[in-house]
């Protein structure tokens, strides 16, 4: 299969949508509509009404003023259908995209694709499918990776079924470094570890060869101990990981003697409001079709070193209580 390519794809570039026309004005001052309207041959009813409705760009912008003054050189792109508005989300930001696949940041409080089956309206794949189905009521997204509803990070959608048998399926070669800081709870040998488990693809079942074969797929990575508290029973942690598909951090982490504080799921003695202590920090990777690697990177959270700062008799009072 071959991987579309998108030469002028970029950090923040809006995918734009189908092209179907494309003038360039030849003299200075002419007014669009009236450009429009000569170059293409469609009254002027019909010119003002395809501006209005948003499907016409100049110089890459999109413009809805008939009236626009152009210059020599402006070129004119008549879409096929009005592009996505921009997009907007206080939990989900874009930070790449192409014809084939668009990249998100996500904060904690959102999930990725919805696993209770309830809810479906508050996830990342939901807000952003709404998004480009603006422009195309067809349109559809399929996740690559997943991060869970409490951990901010990086996530990867694909936009075809093409794309998505690519993506998975060269994932560990694309992907050359993915980073997470965490506050954990347990022994770190040396204050650095490497972390091993047997990884199991959720749509494996029980019995089945993918299953009984599983033991030849291995998650690896590094645990590097950054800070430690002075009972020396909490630490921040950096996790390094290659490439990976990721399915549970948290139980990577638990299958080594690591628990994720305010990650109930796996018994922490600590609780935070609506999220836990781990965060993705880096994201490096290599698209197909592209010839560069891009690494894409959040703000270090230095909050959780605040966490070591309570002695052990603190957080023992704190116990399976907010901090």
């Amino acid at each position: 299969m071959a991987f579309s390519q998108n030469k002028k794809s970029g950090i923040r570039h809006e995918n734009p949508s189908p092209i179907k026309e494309t003038y360039v004005a030849k003299s200075e001052g002419v007014v669009l509509i009236d450009e429009i309207q000569t170059k293409s041959g469609r009254t002027r009813t019909a010119a003002k009404r395809l501006i209005s409705s948003r499907r016409v760009s100049v110089n890459g912008k999109i413009s809805n003023m008939p009236t626009t003054t152009l210059s020599v050189g402006s070129l004119i792109t008549v879409h096929s259908v009005a592009p996505p508005k921009e997009f907007t989300h206080p939990l989900i930001a874009k930070v790449w995209e192409n014809d084939d696949c668009v990249l998100v940041r996500k904060e904690a409080g959102i999930s990725t694709v919805n696993t209770a089956h309830k809810d479906r309206e508050t996830t990342v794949i939901w807000v952003l499918s709404q998004h480009y189905k603006q422009s195309d009521p067809d349109a559809k997204l399929f996740m690559i990776n997943r991060l869970d509803k409490e951990t901010a990070g990086f996530v990867l959608f694909a936009k075809s079924v093409e794309a998505k048998e690519t993506l998975v399926k060269q994932w560990s070669r694309l992907v050359s470094q993915q980073k997470f800081v965490a506050v954990v709870t347990g022994e770190v040998d040396a204050n650095k570890m490497t972390l091993v488990a047997q990884s199991k693809d959720p749509k494996e079942k029980e019995g089945s060869m993918a299953l009984r074969n599983r033991i030849r797929k291995v998650m690896q990575g590094e645990v590097n101990v950054l800070k430690s508290s002075e009972n020396k029973e909490m630490h921040v942690v950096e996790i390094i990981l290659g490439g990976e598909r990721i399915f549970s951090l948290r139980k990577l982490l638990g299958d080594n003697g690591l628990v994720i504080l305010g990650d109930g799921r796996y018994r922490s003695d600590f609780v935070l409001k609506g999220k836990i202590a781990l965060e993705q920090v880096l994201l490096q990777l290599t698209l197909p079709g592209g010839h560069r690697q891009m690494t894409f990177e959040r703000t270090y959270p230095t909050h959780f070193f605040t966490y070591l700062k309570k002695d052990k008799s603190l957080l023992t009072s704190l116990r399976k209580k907010q901090i």
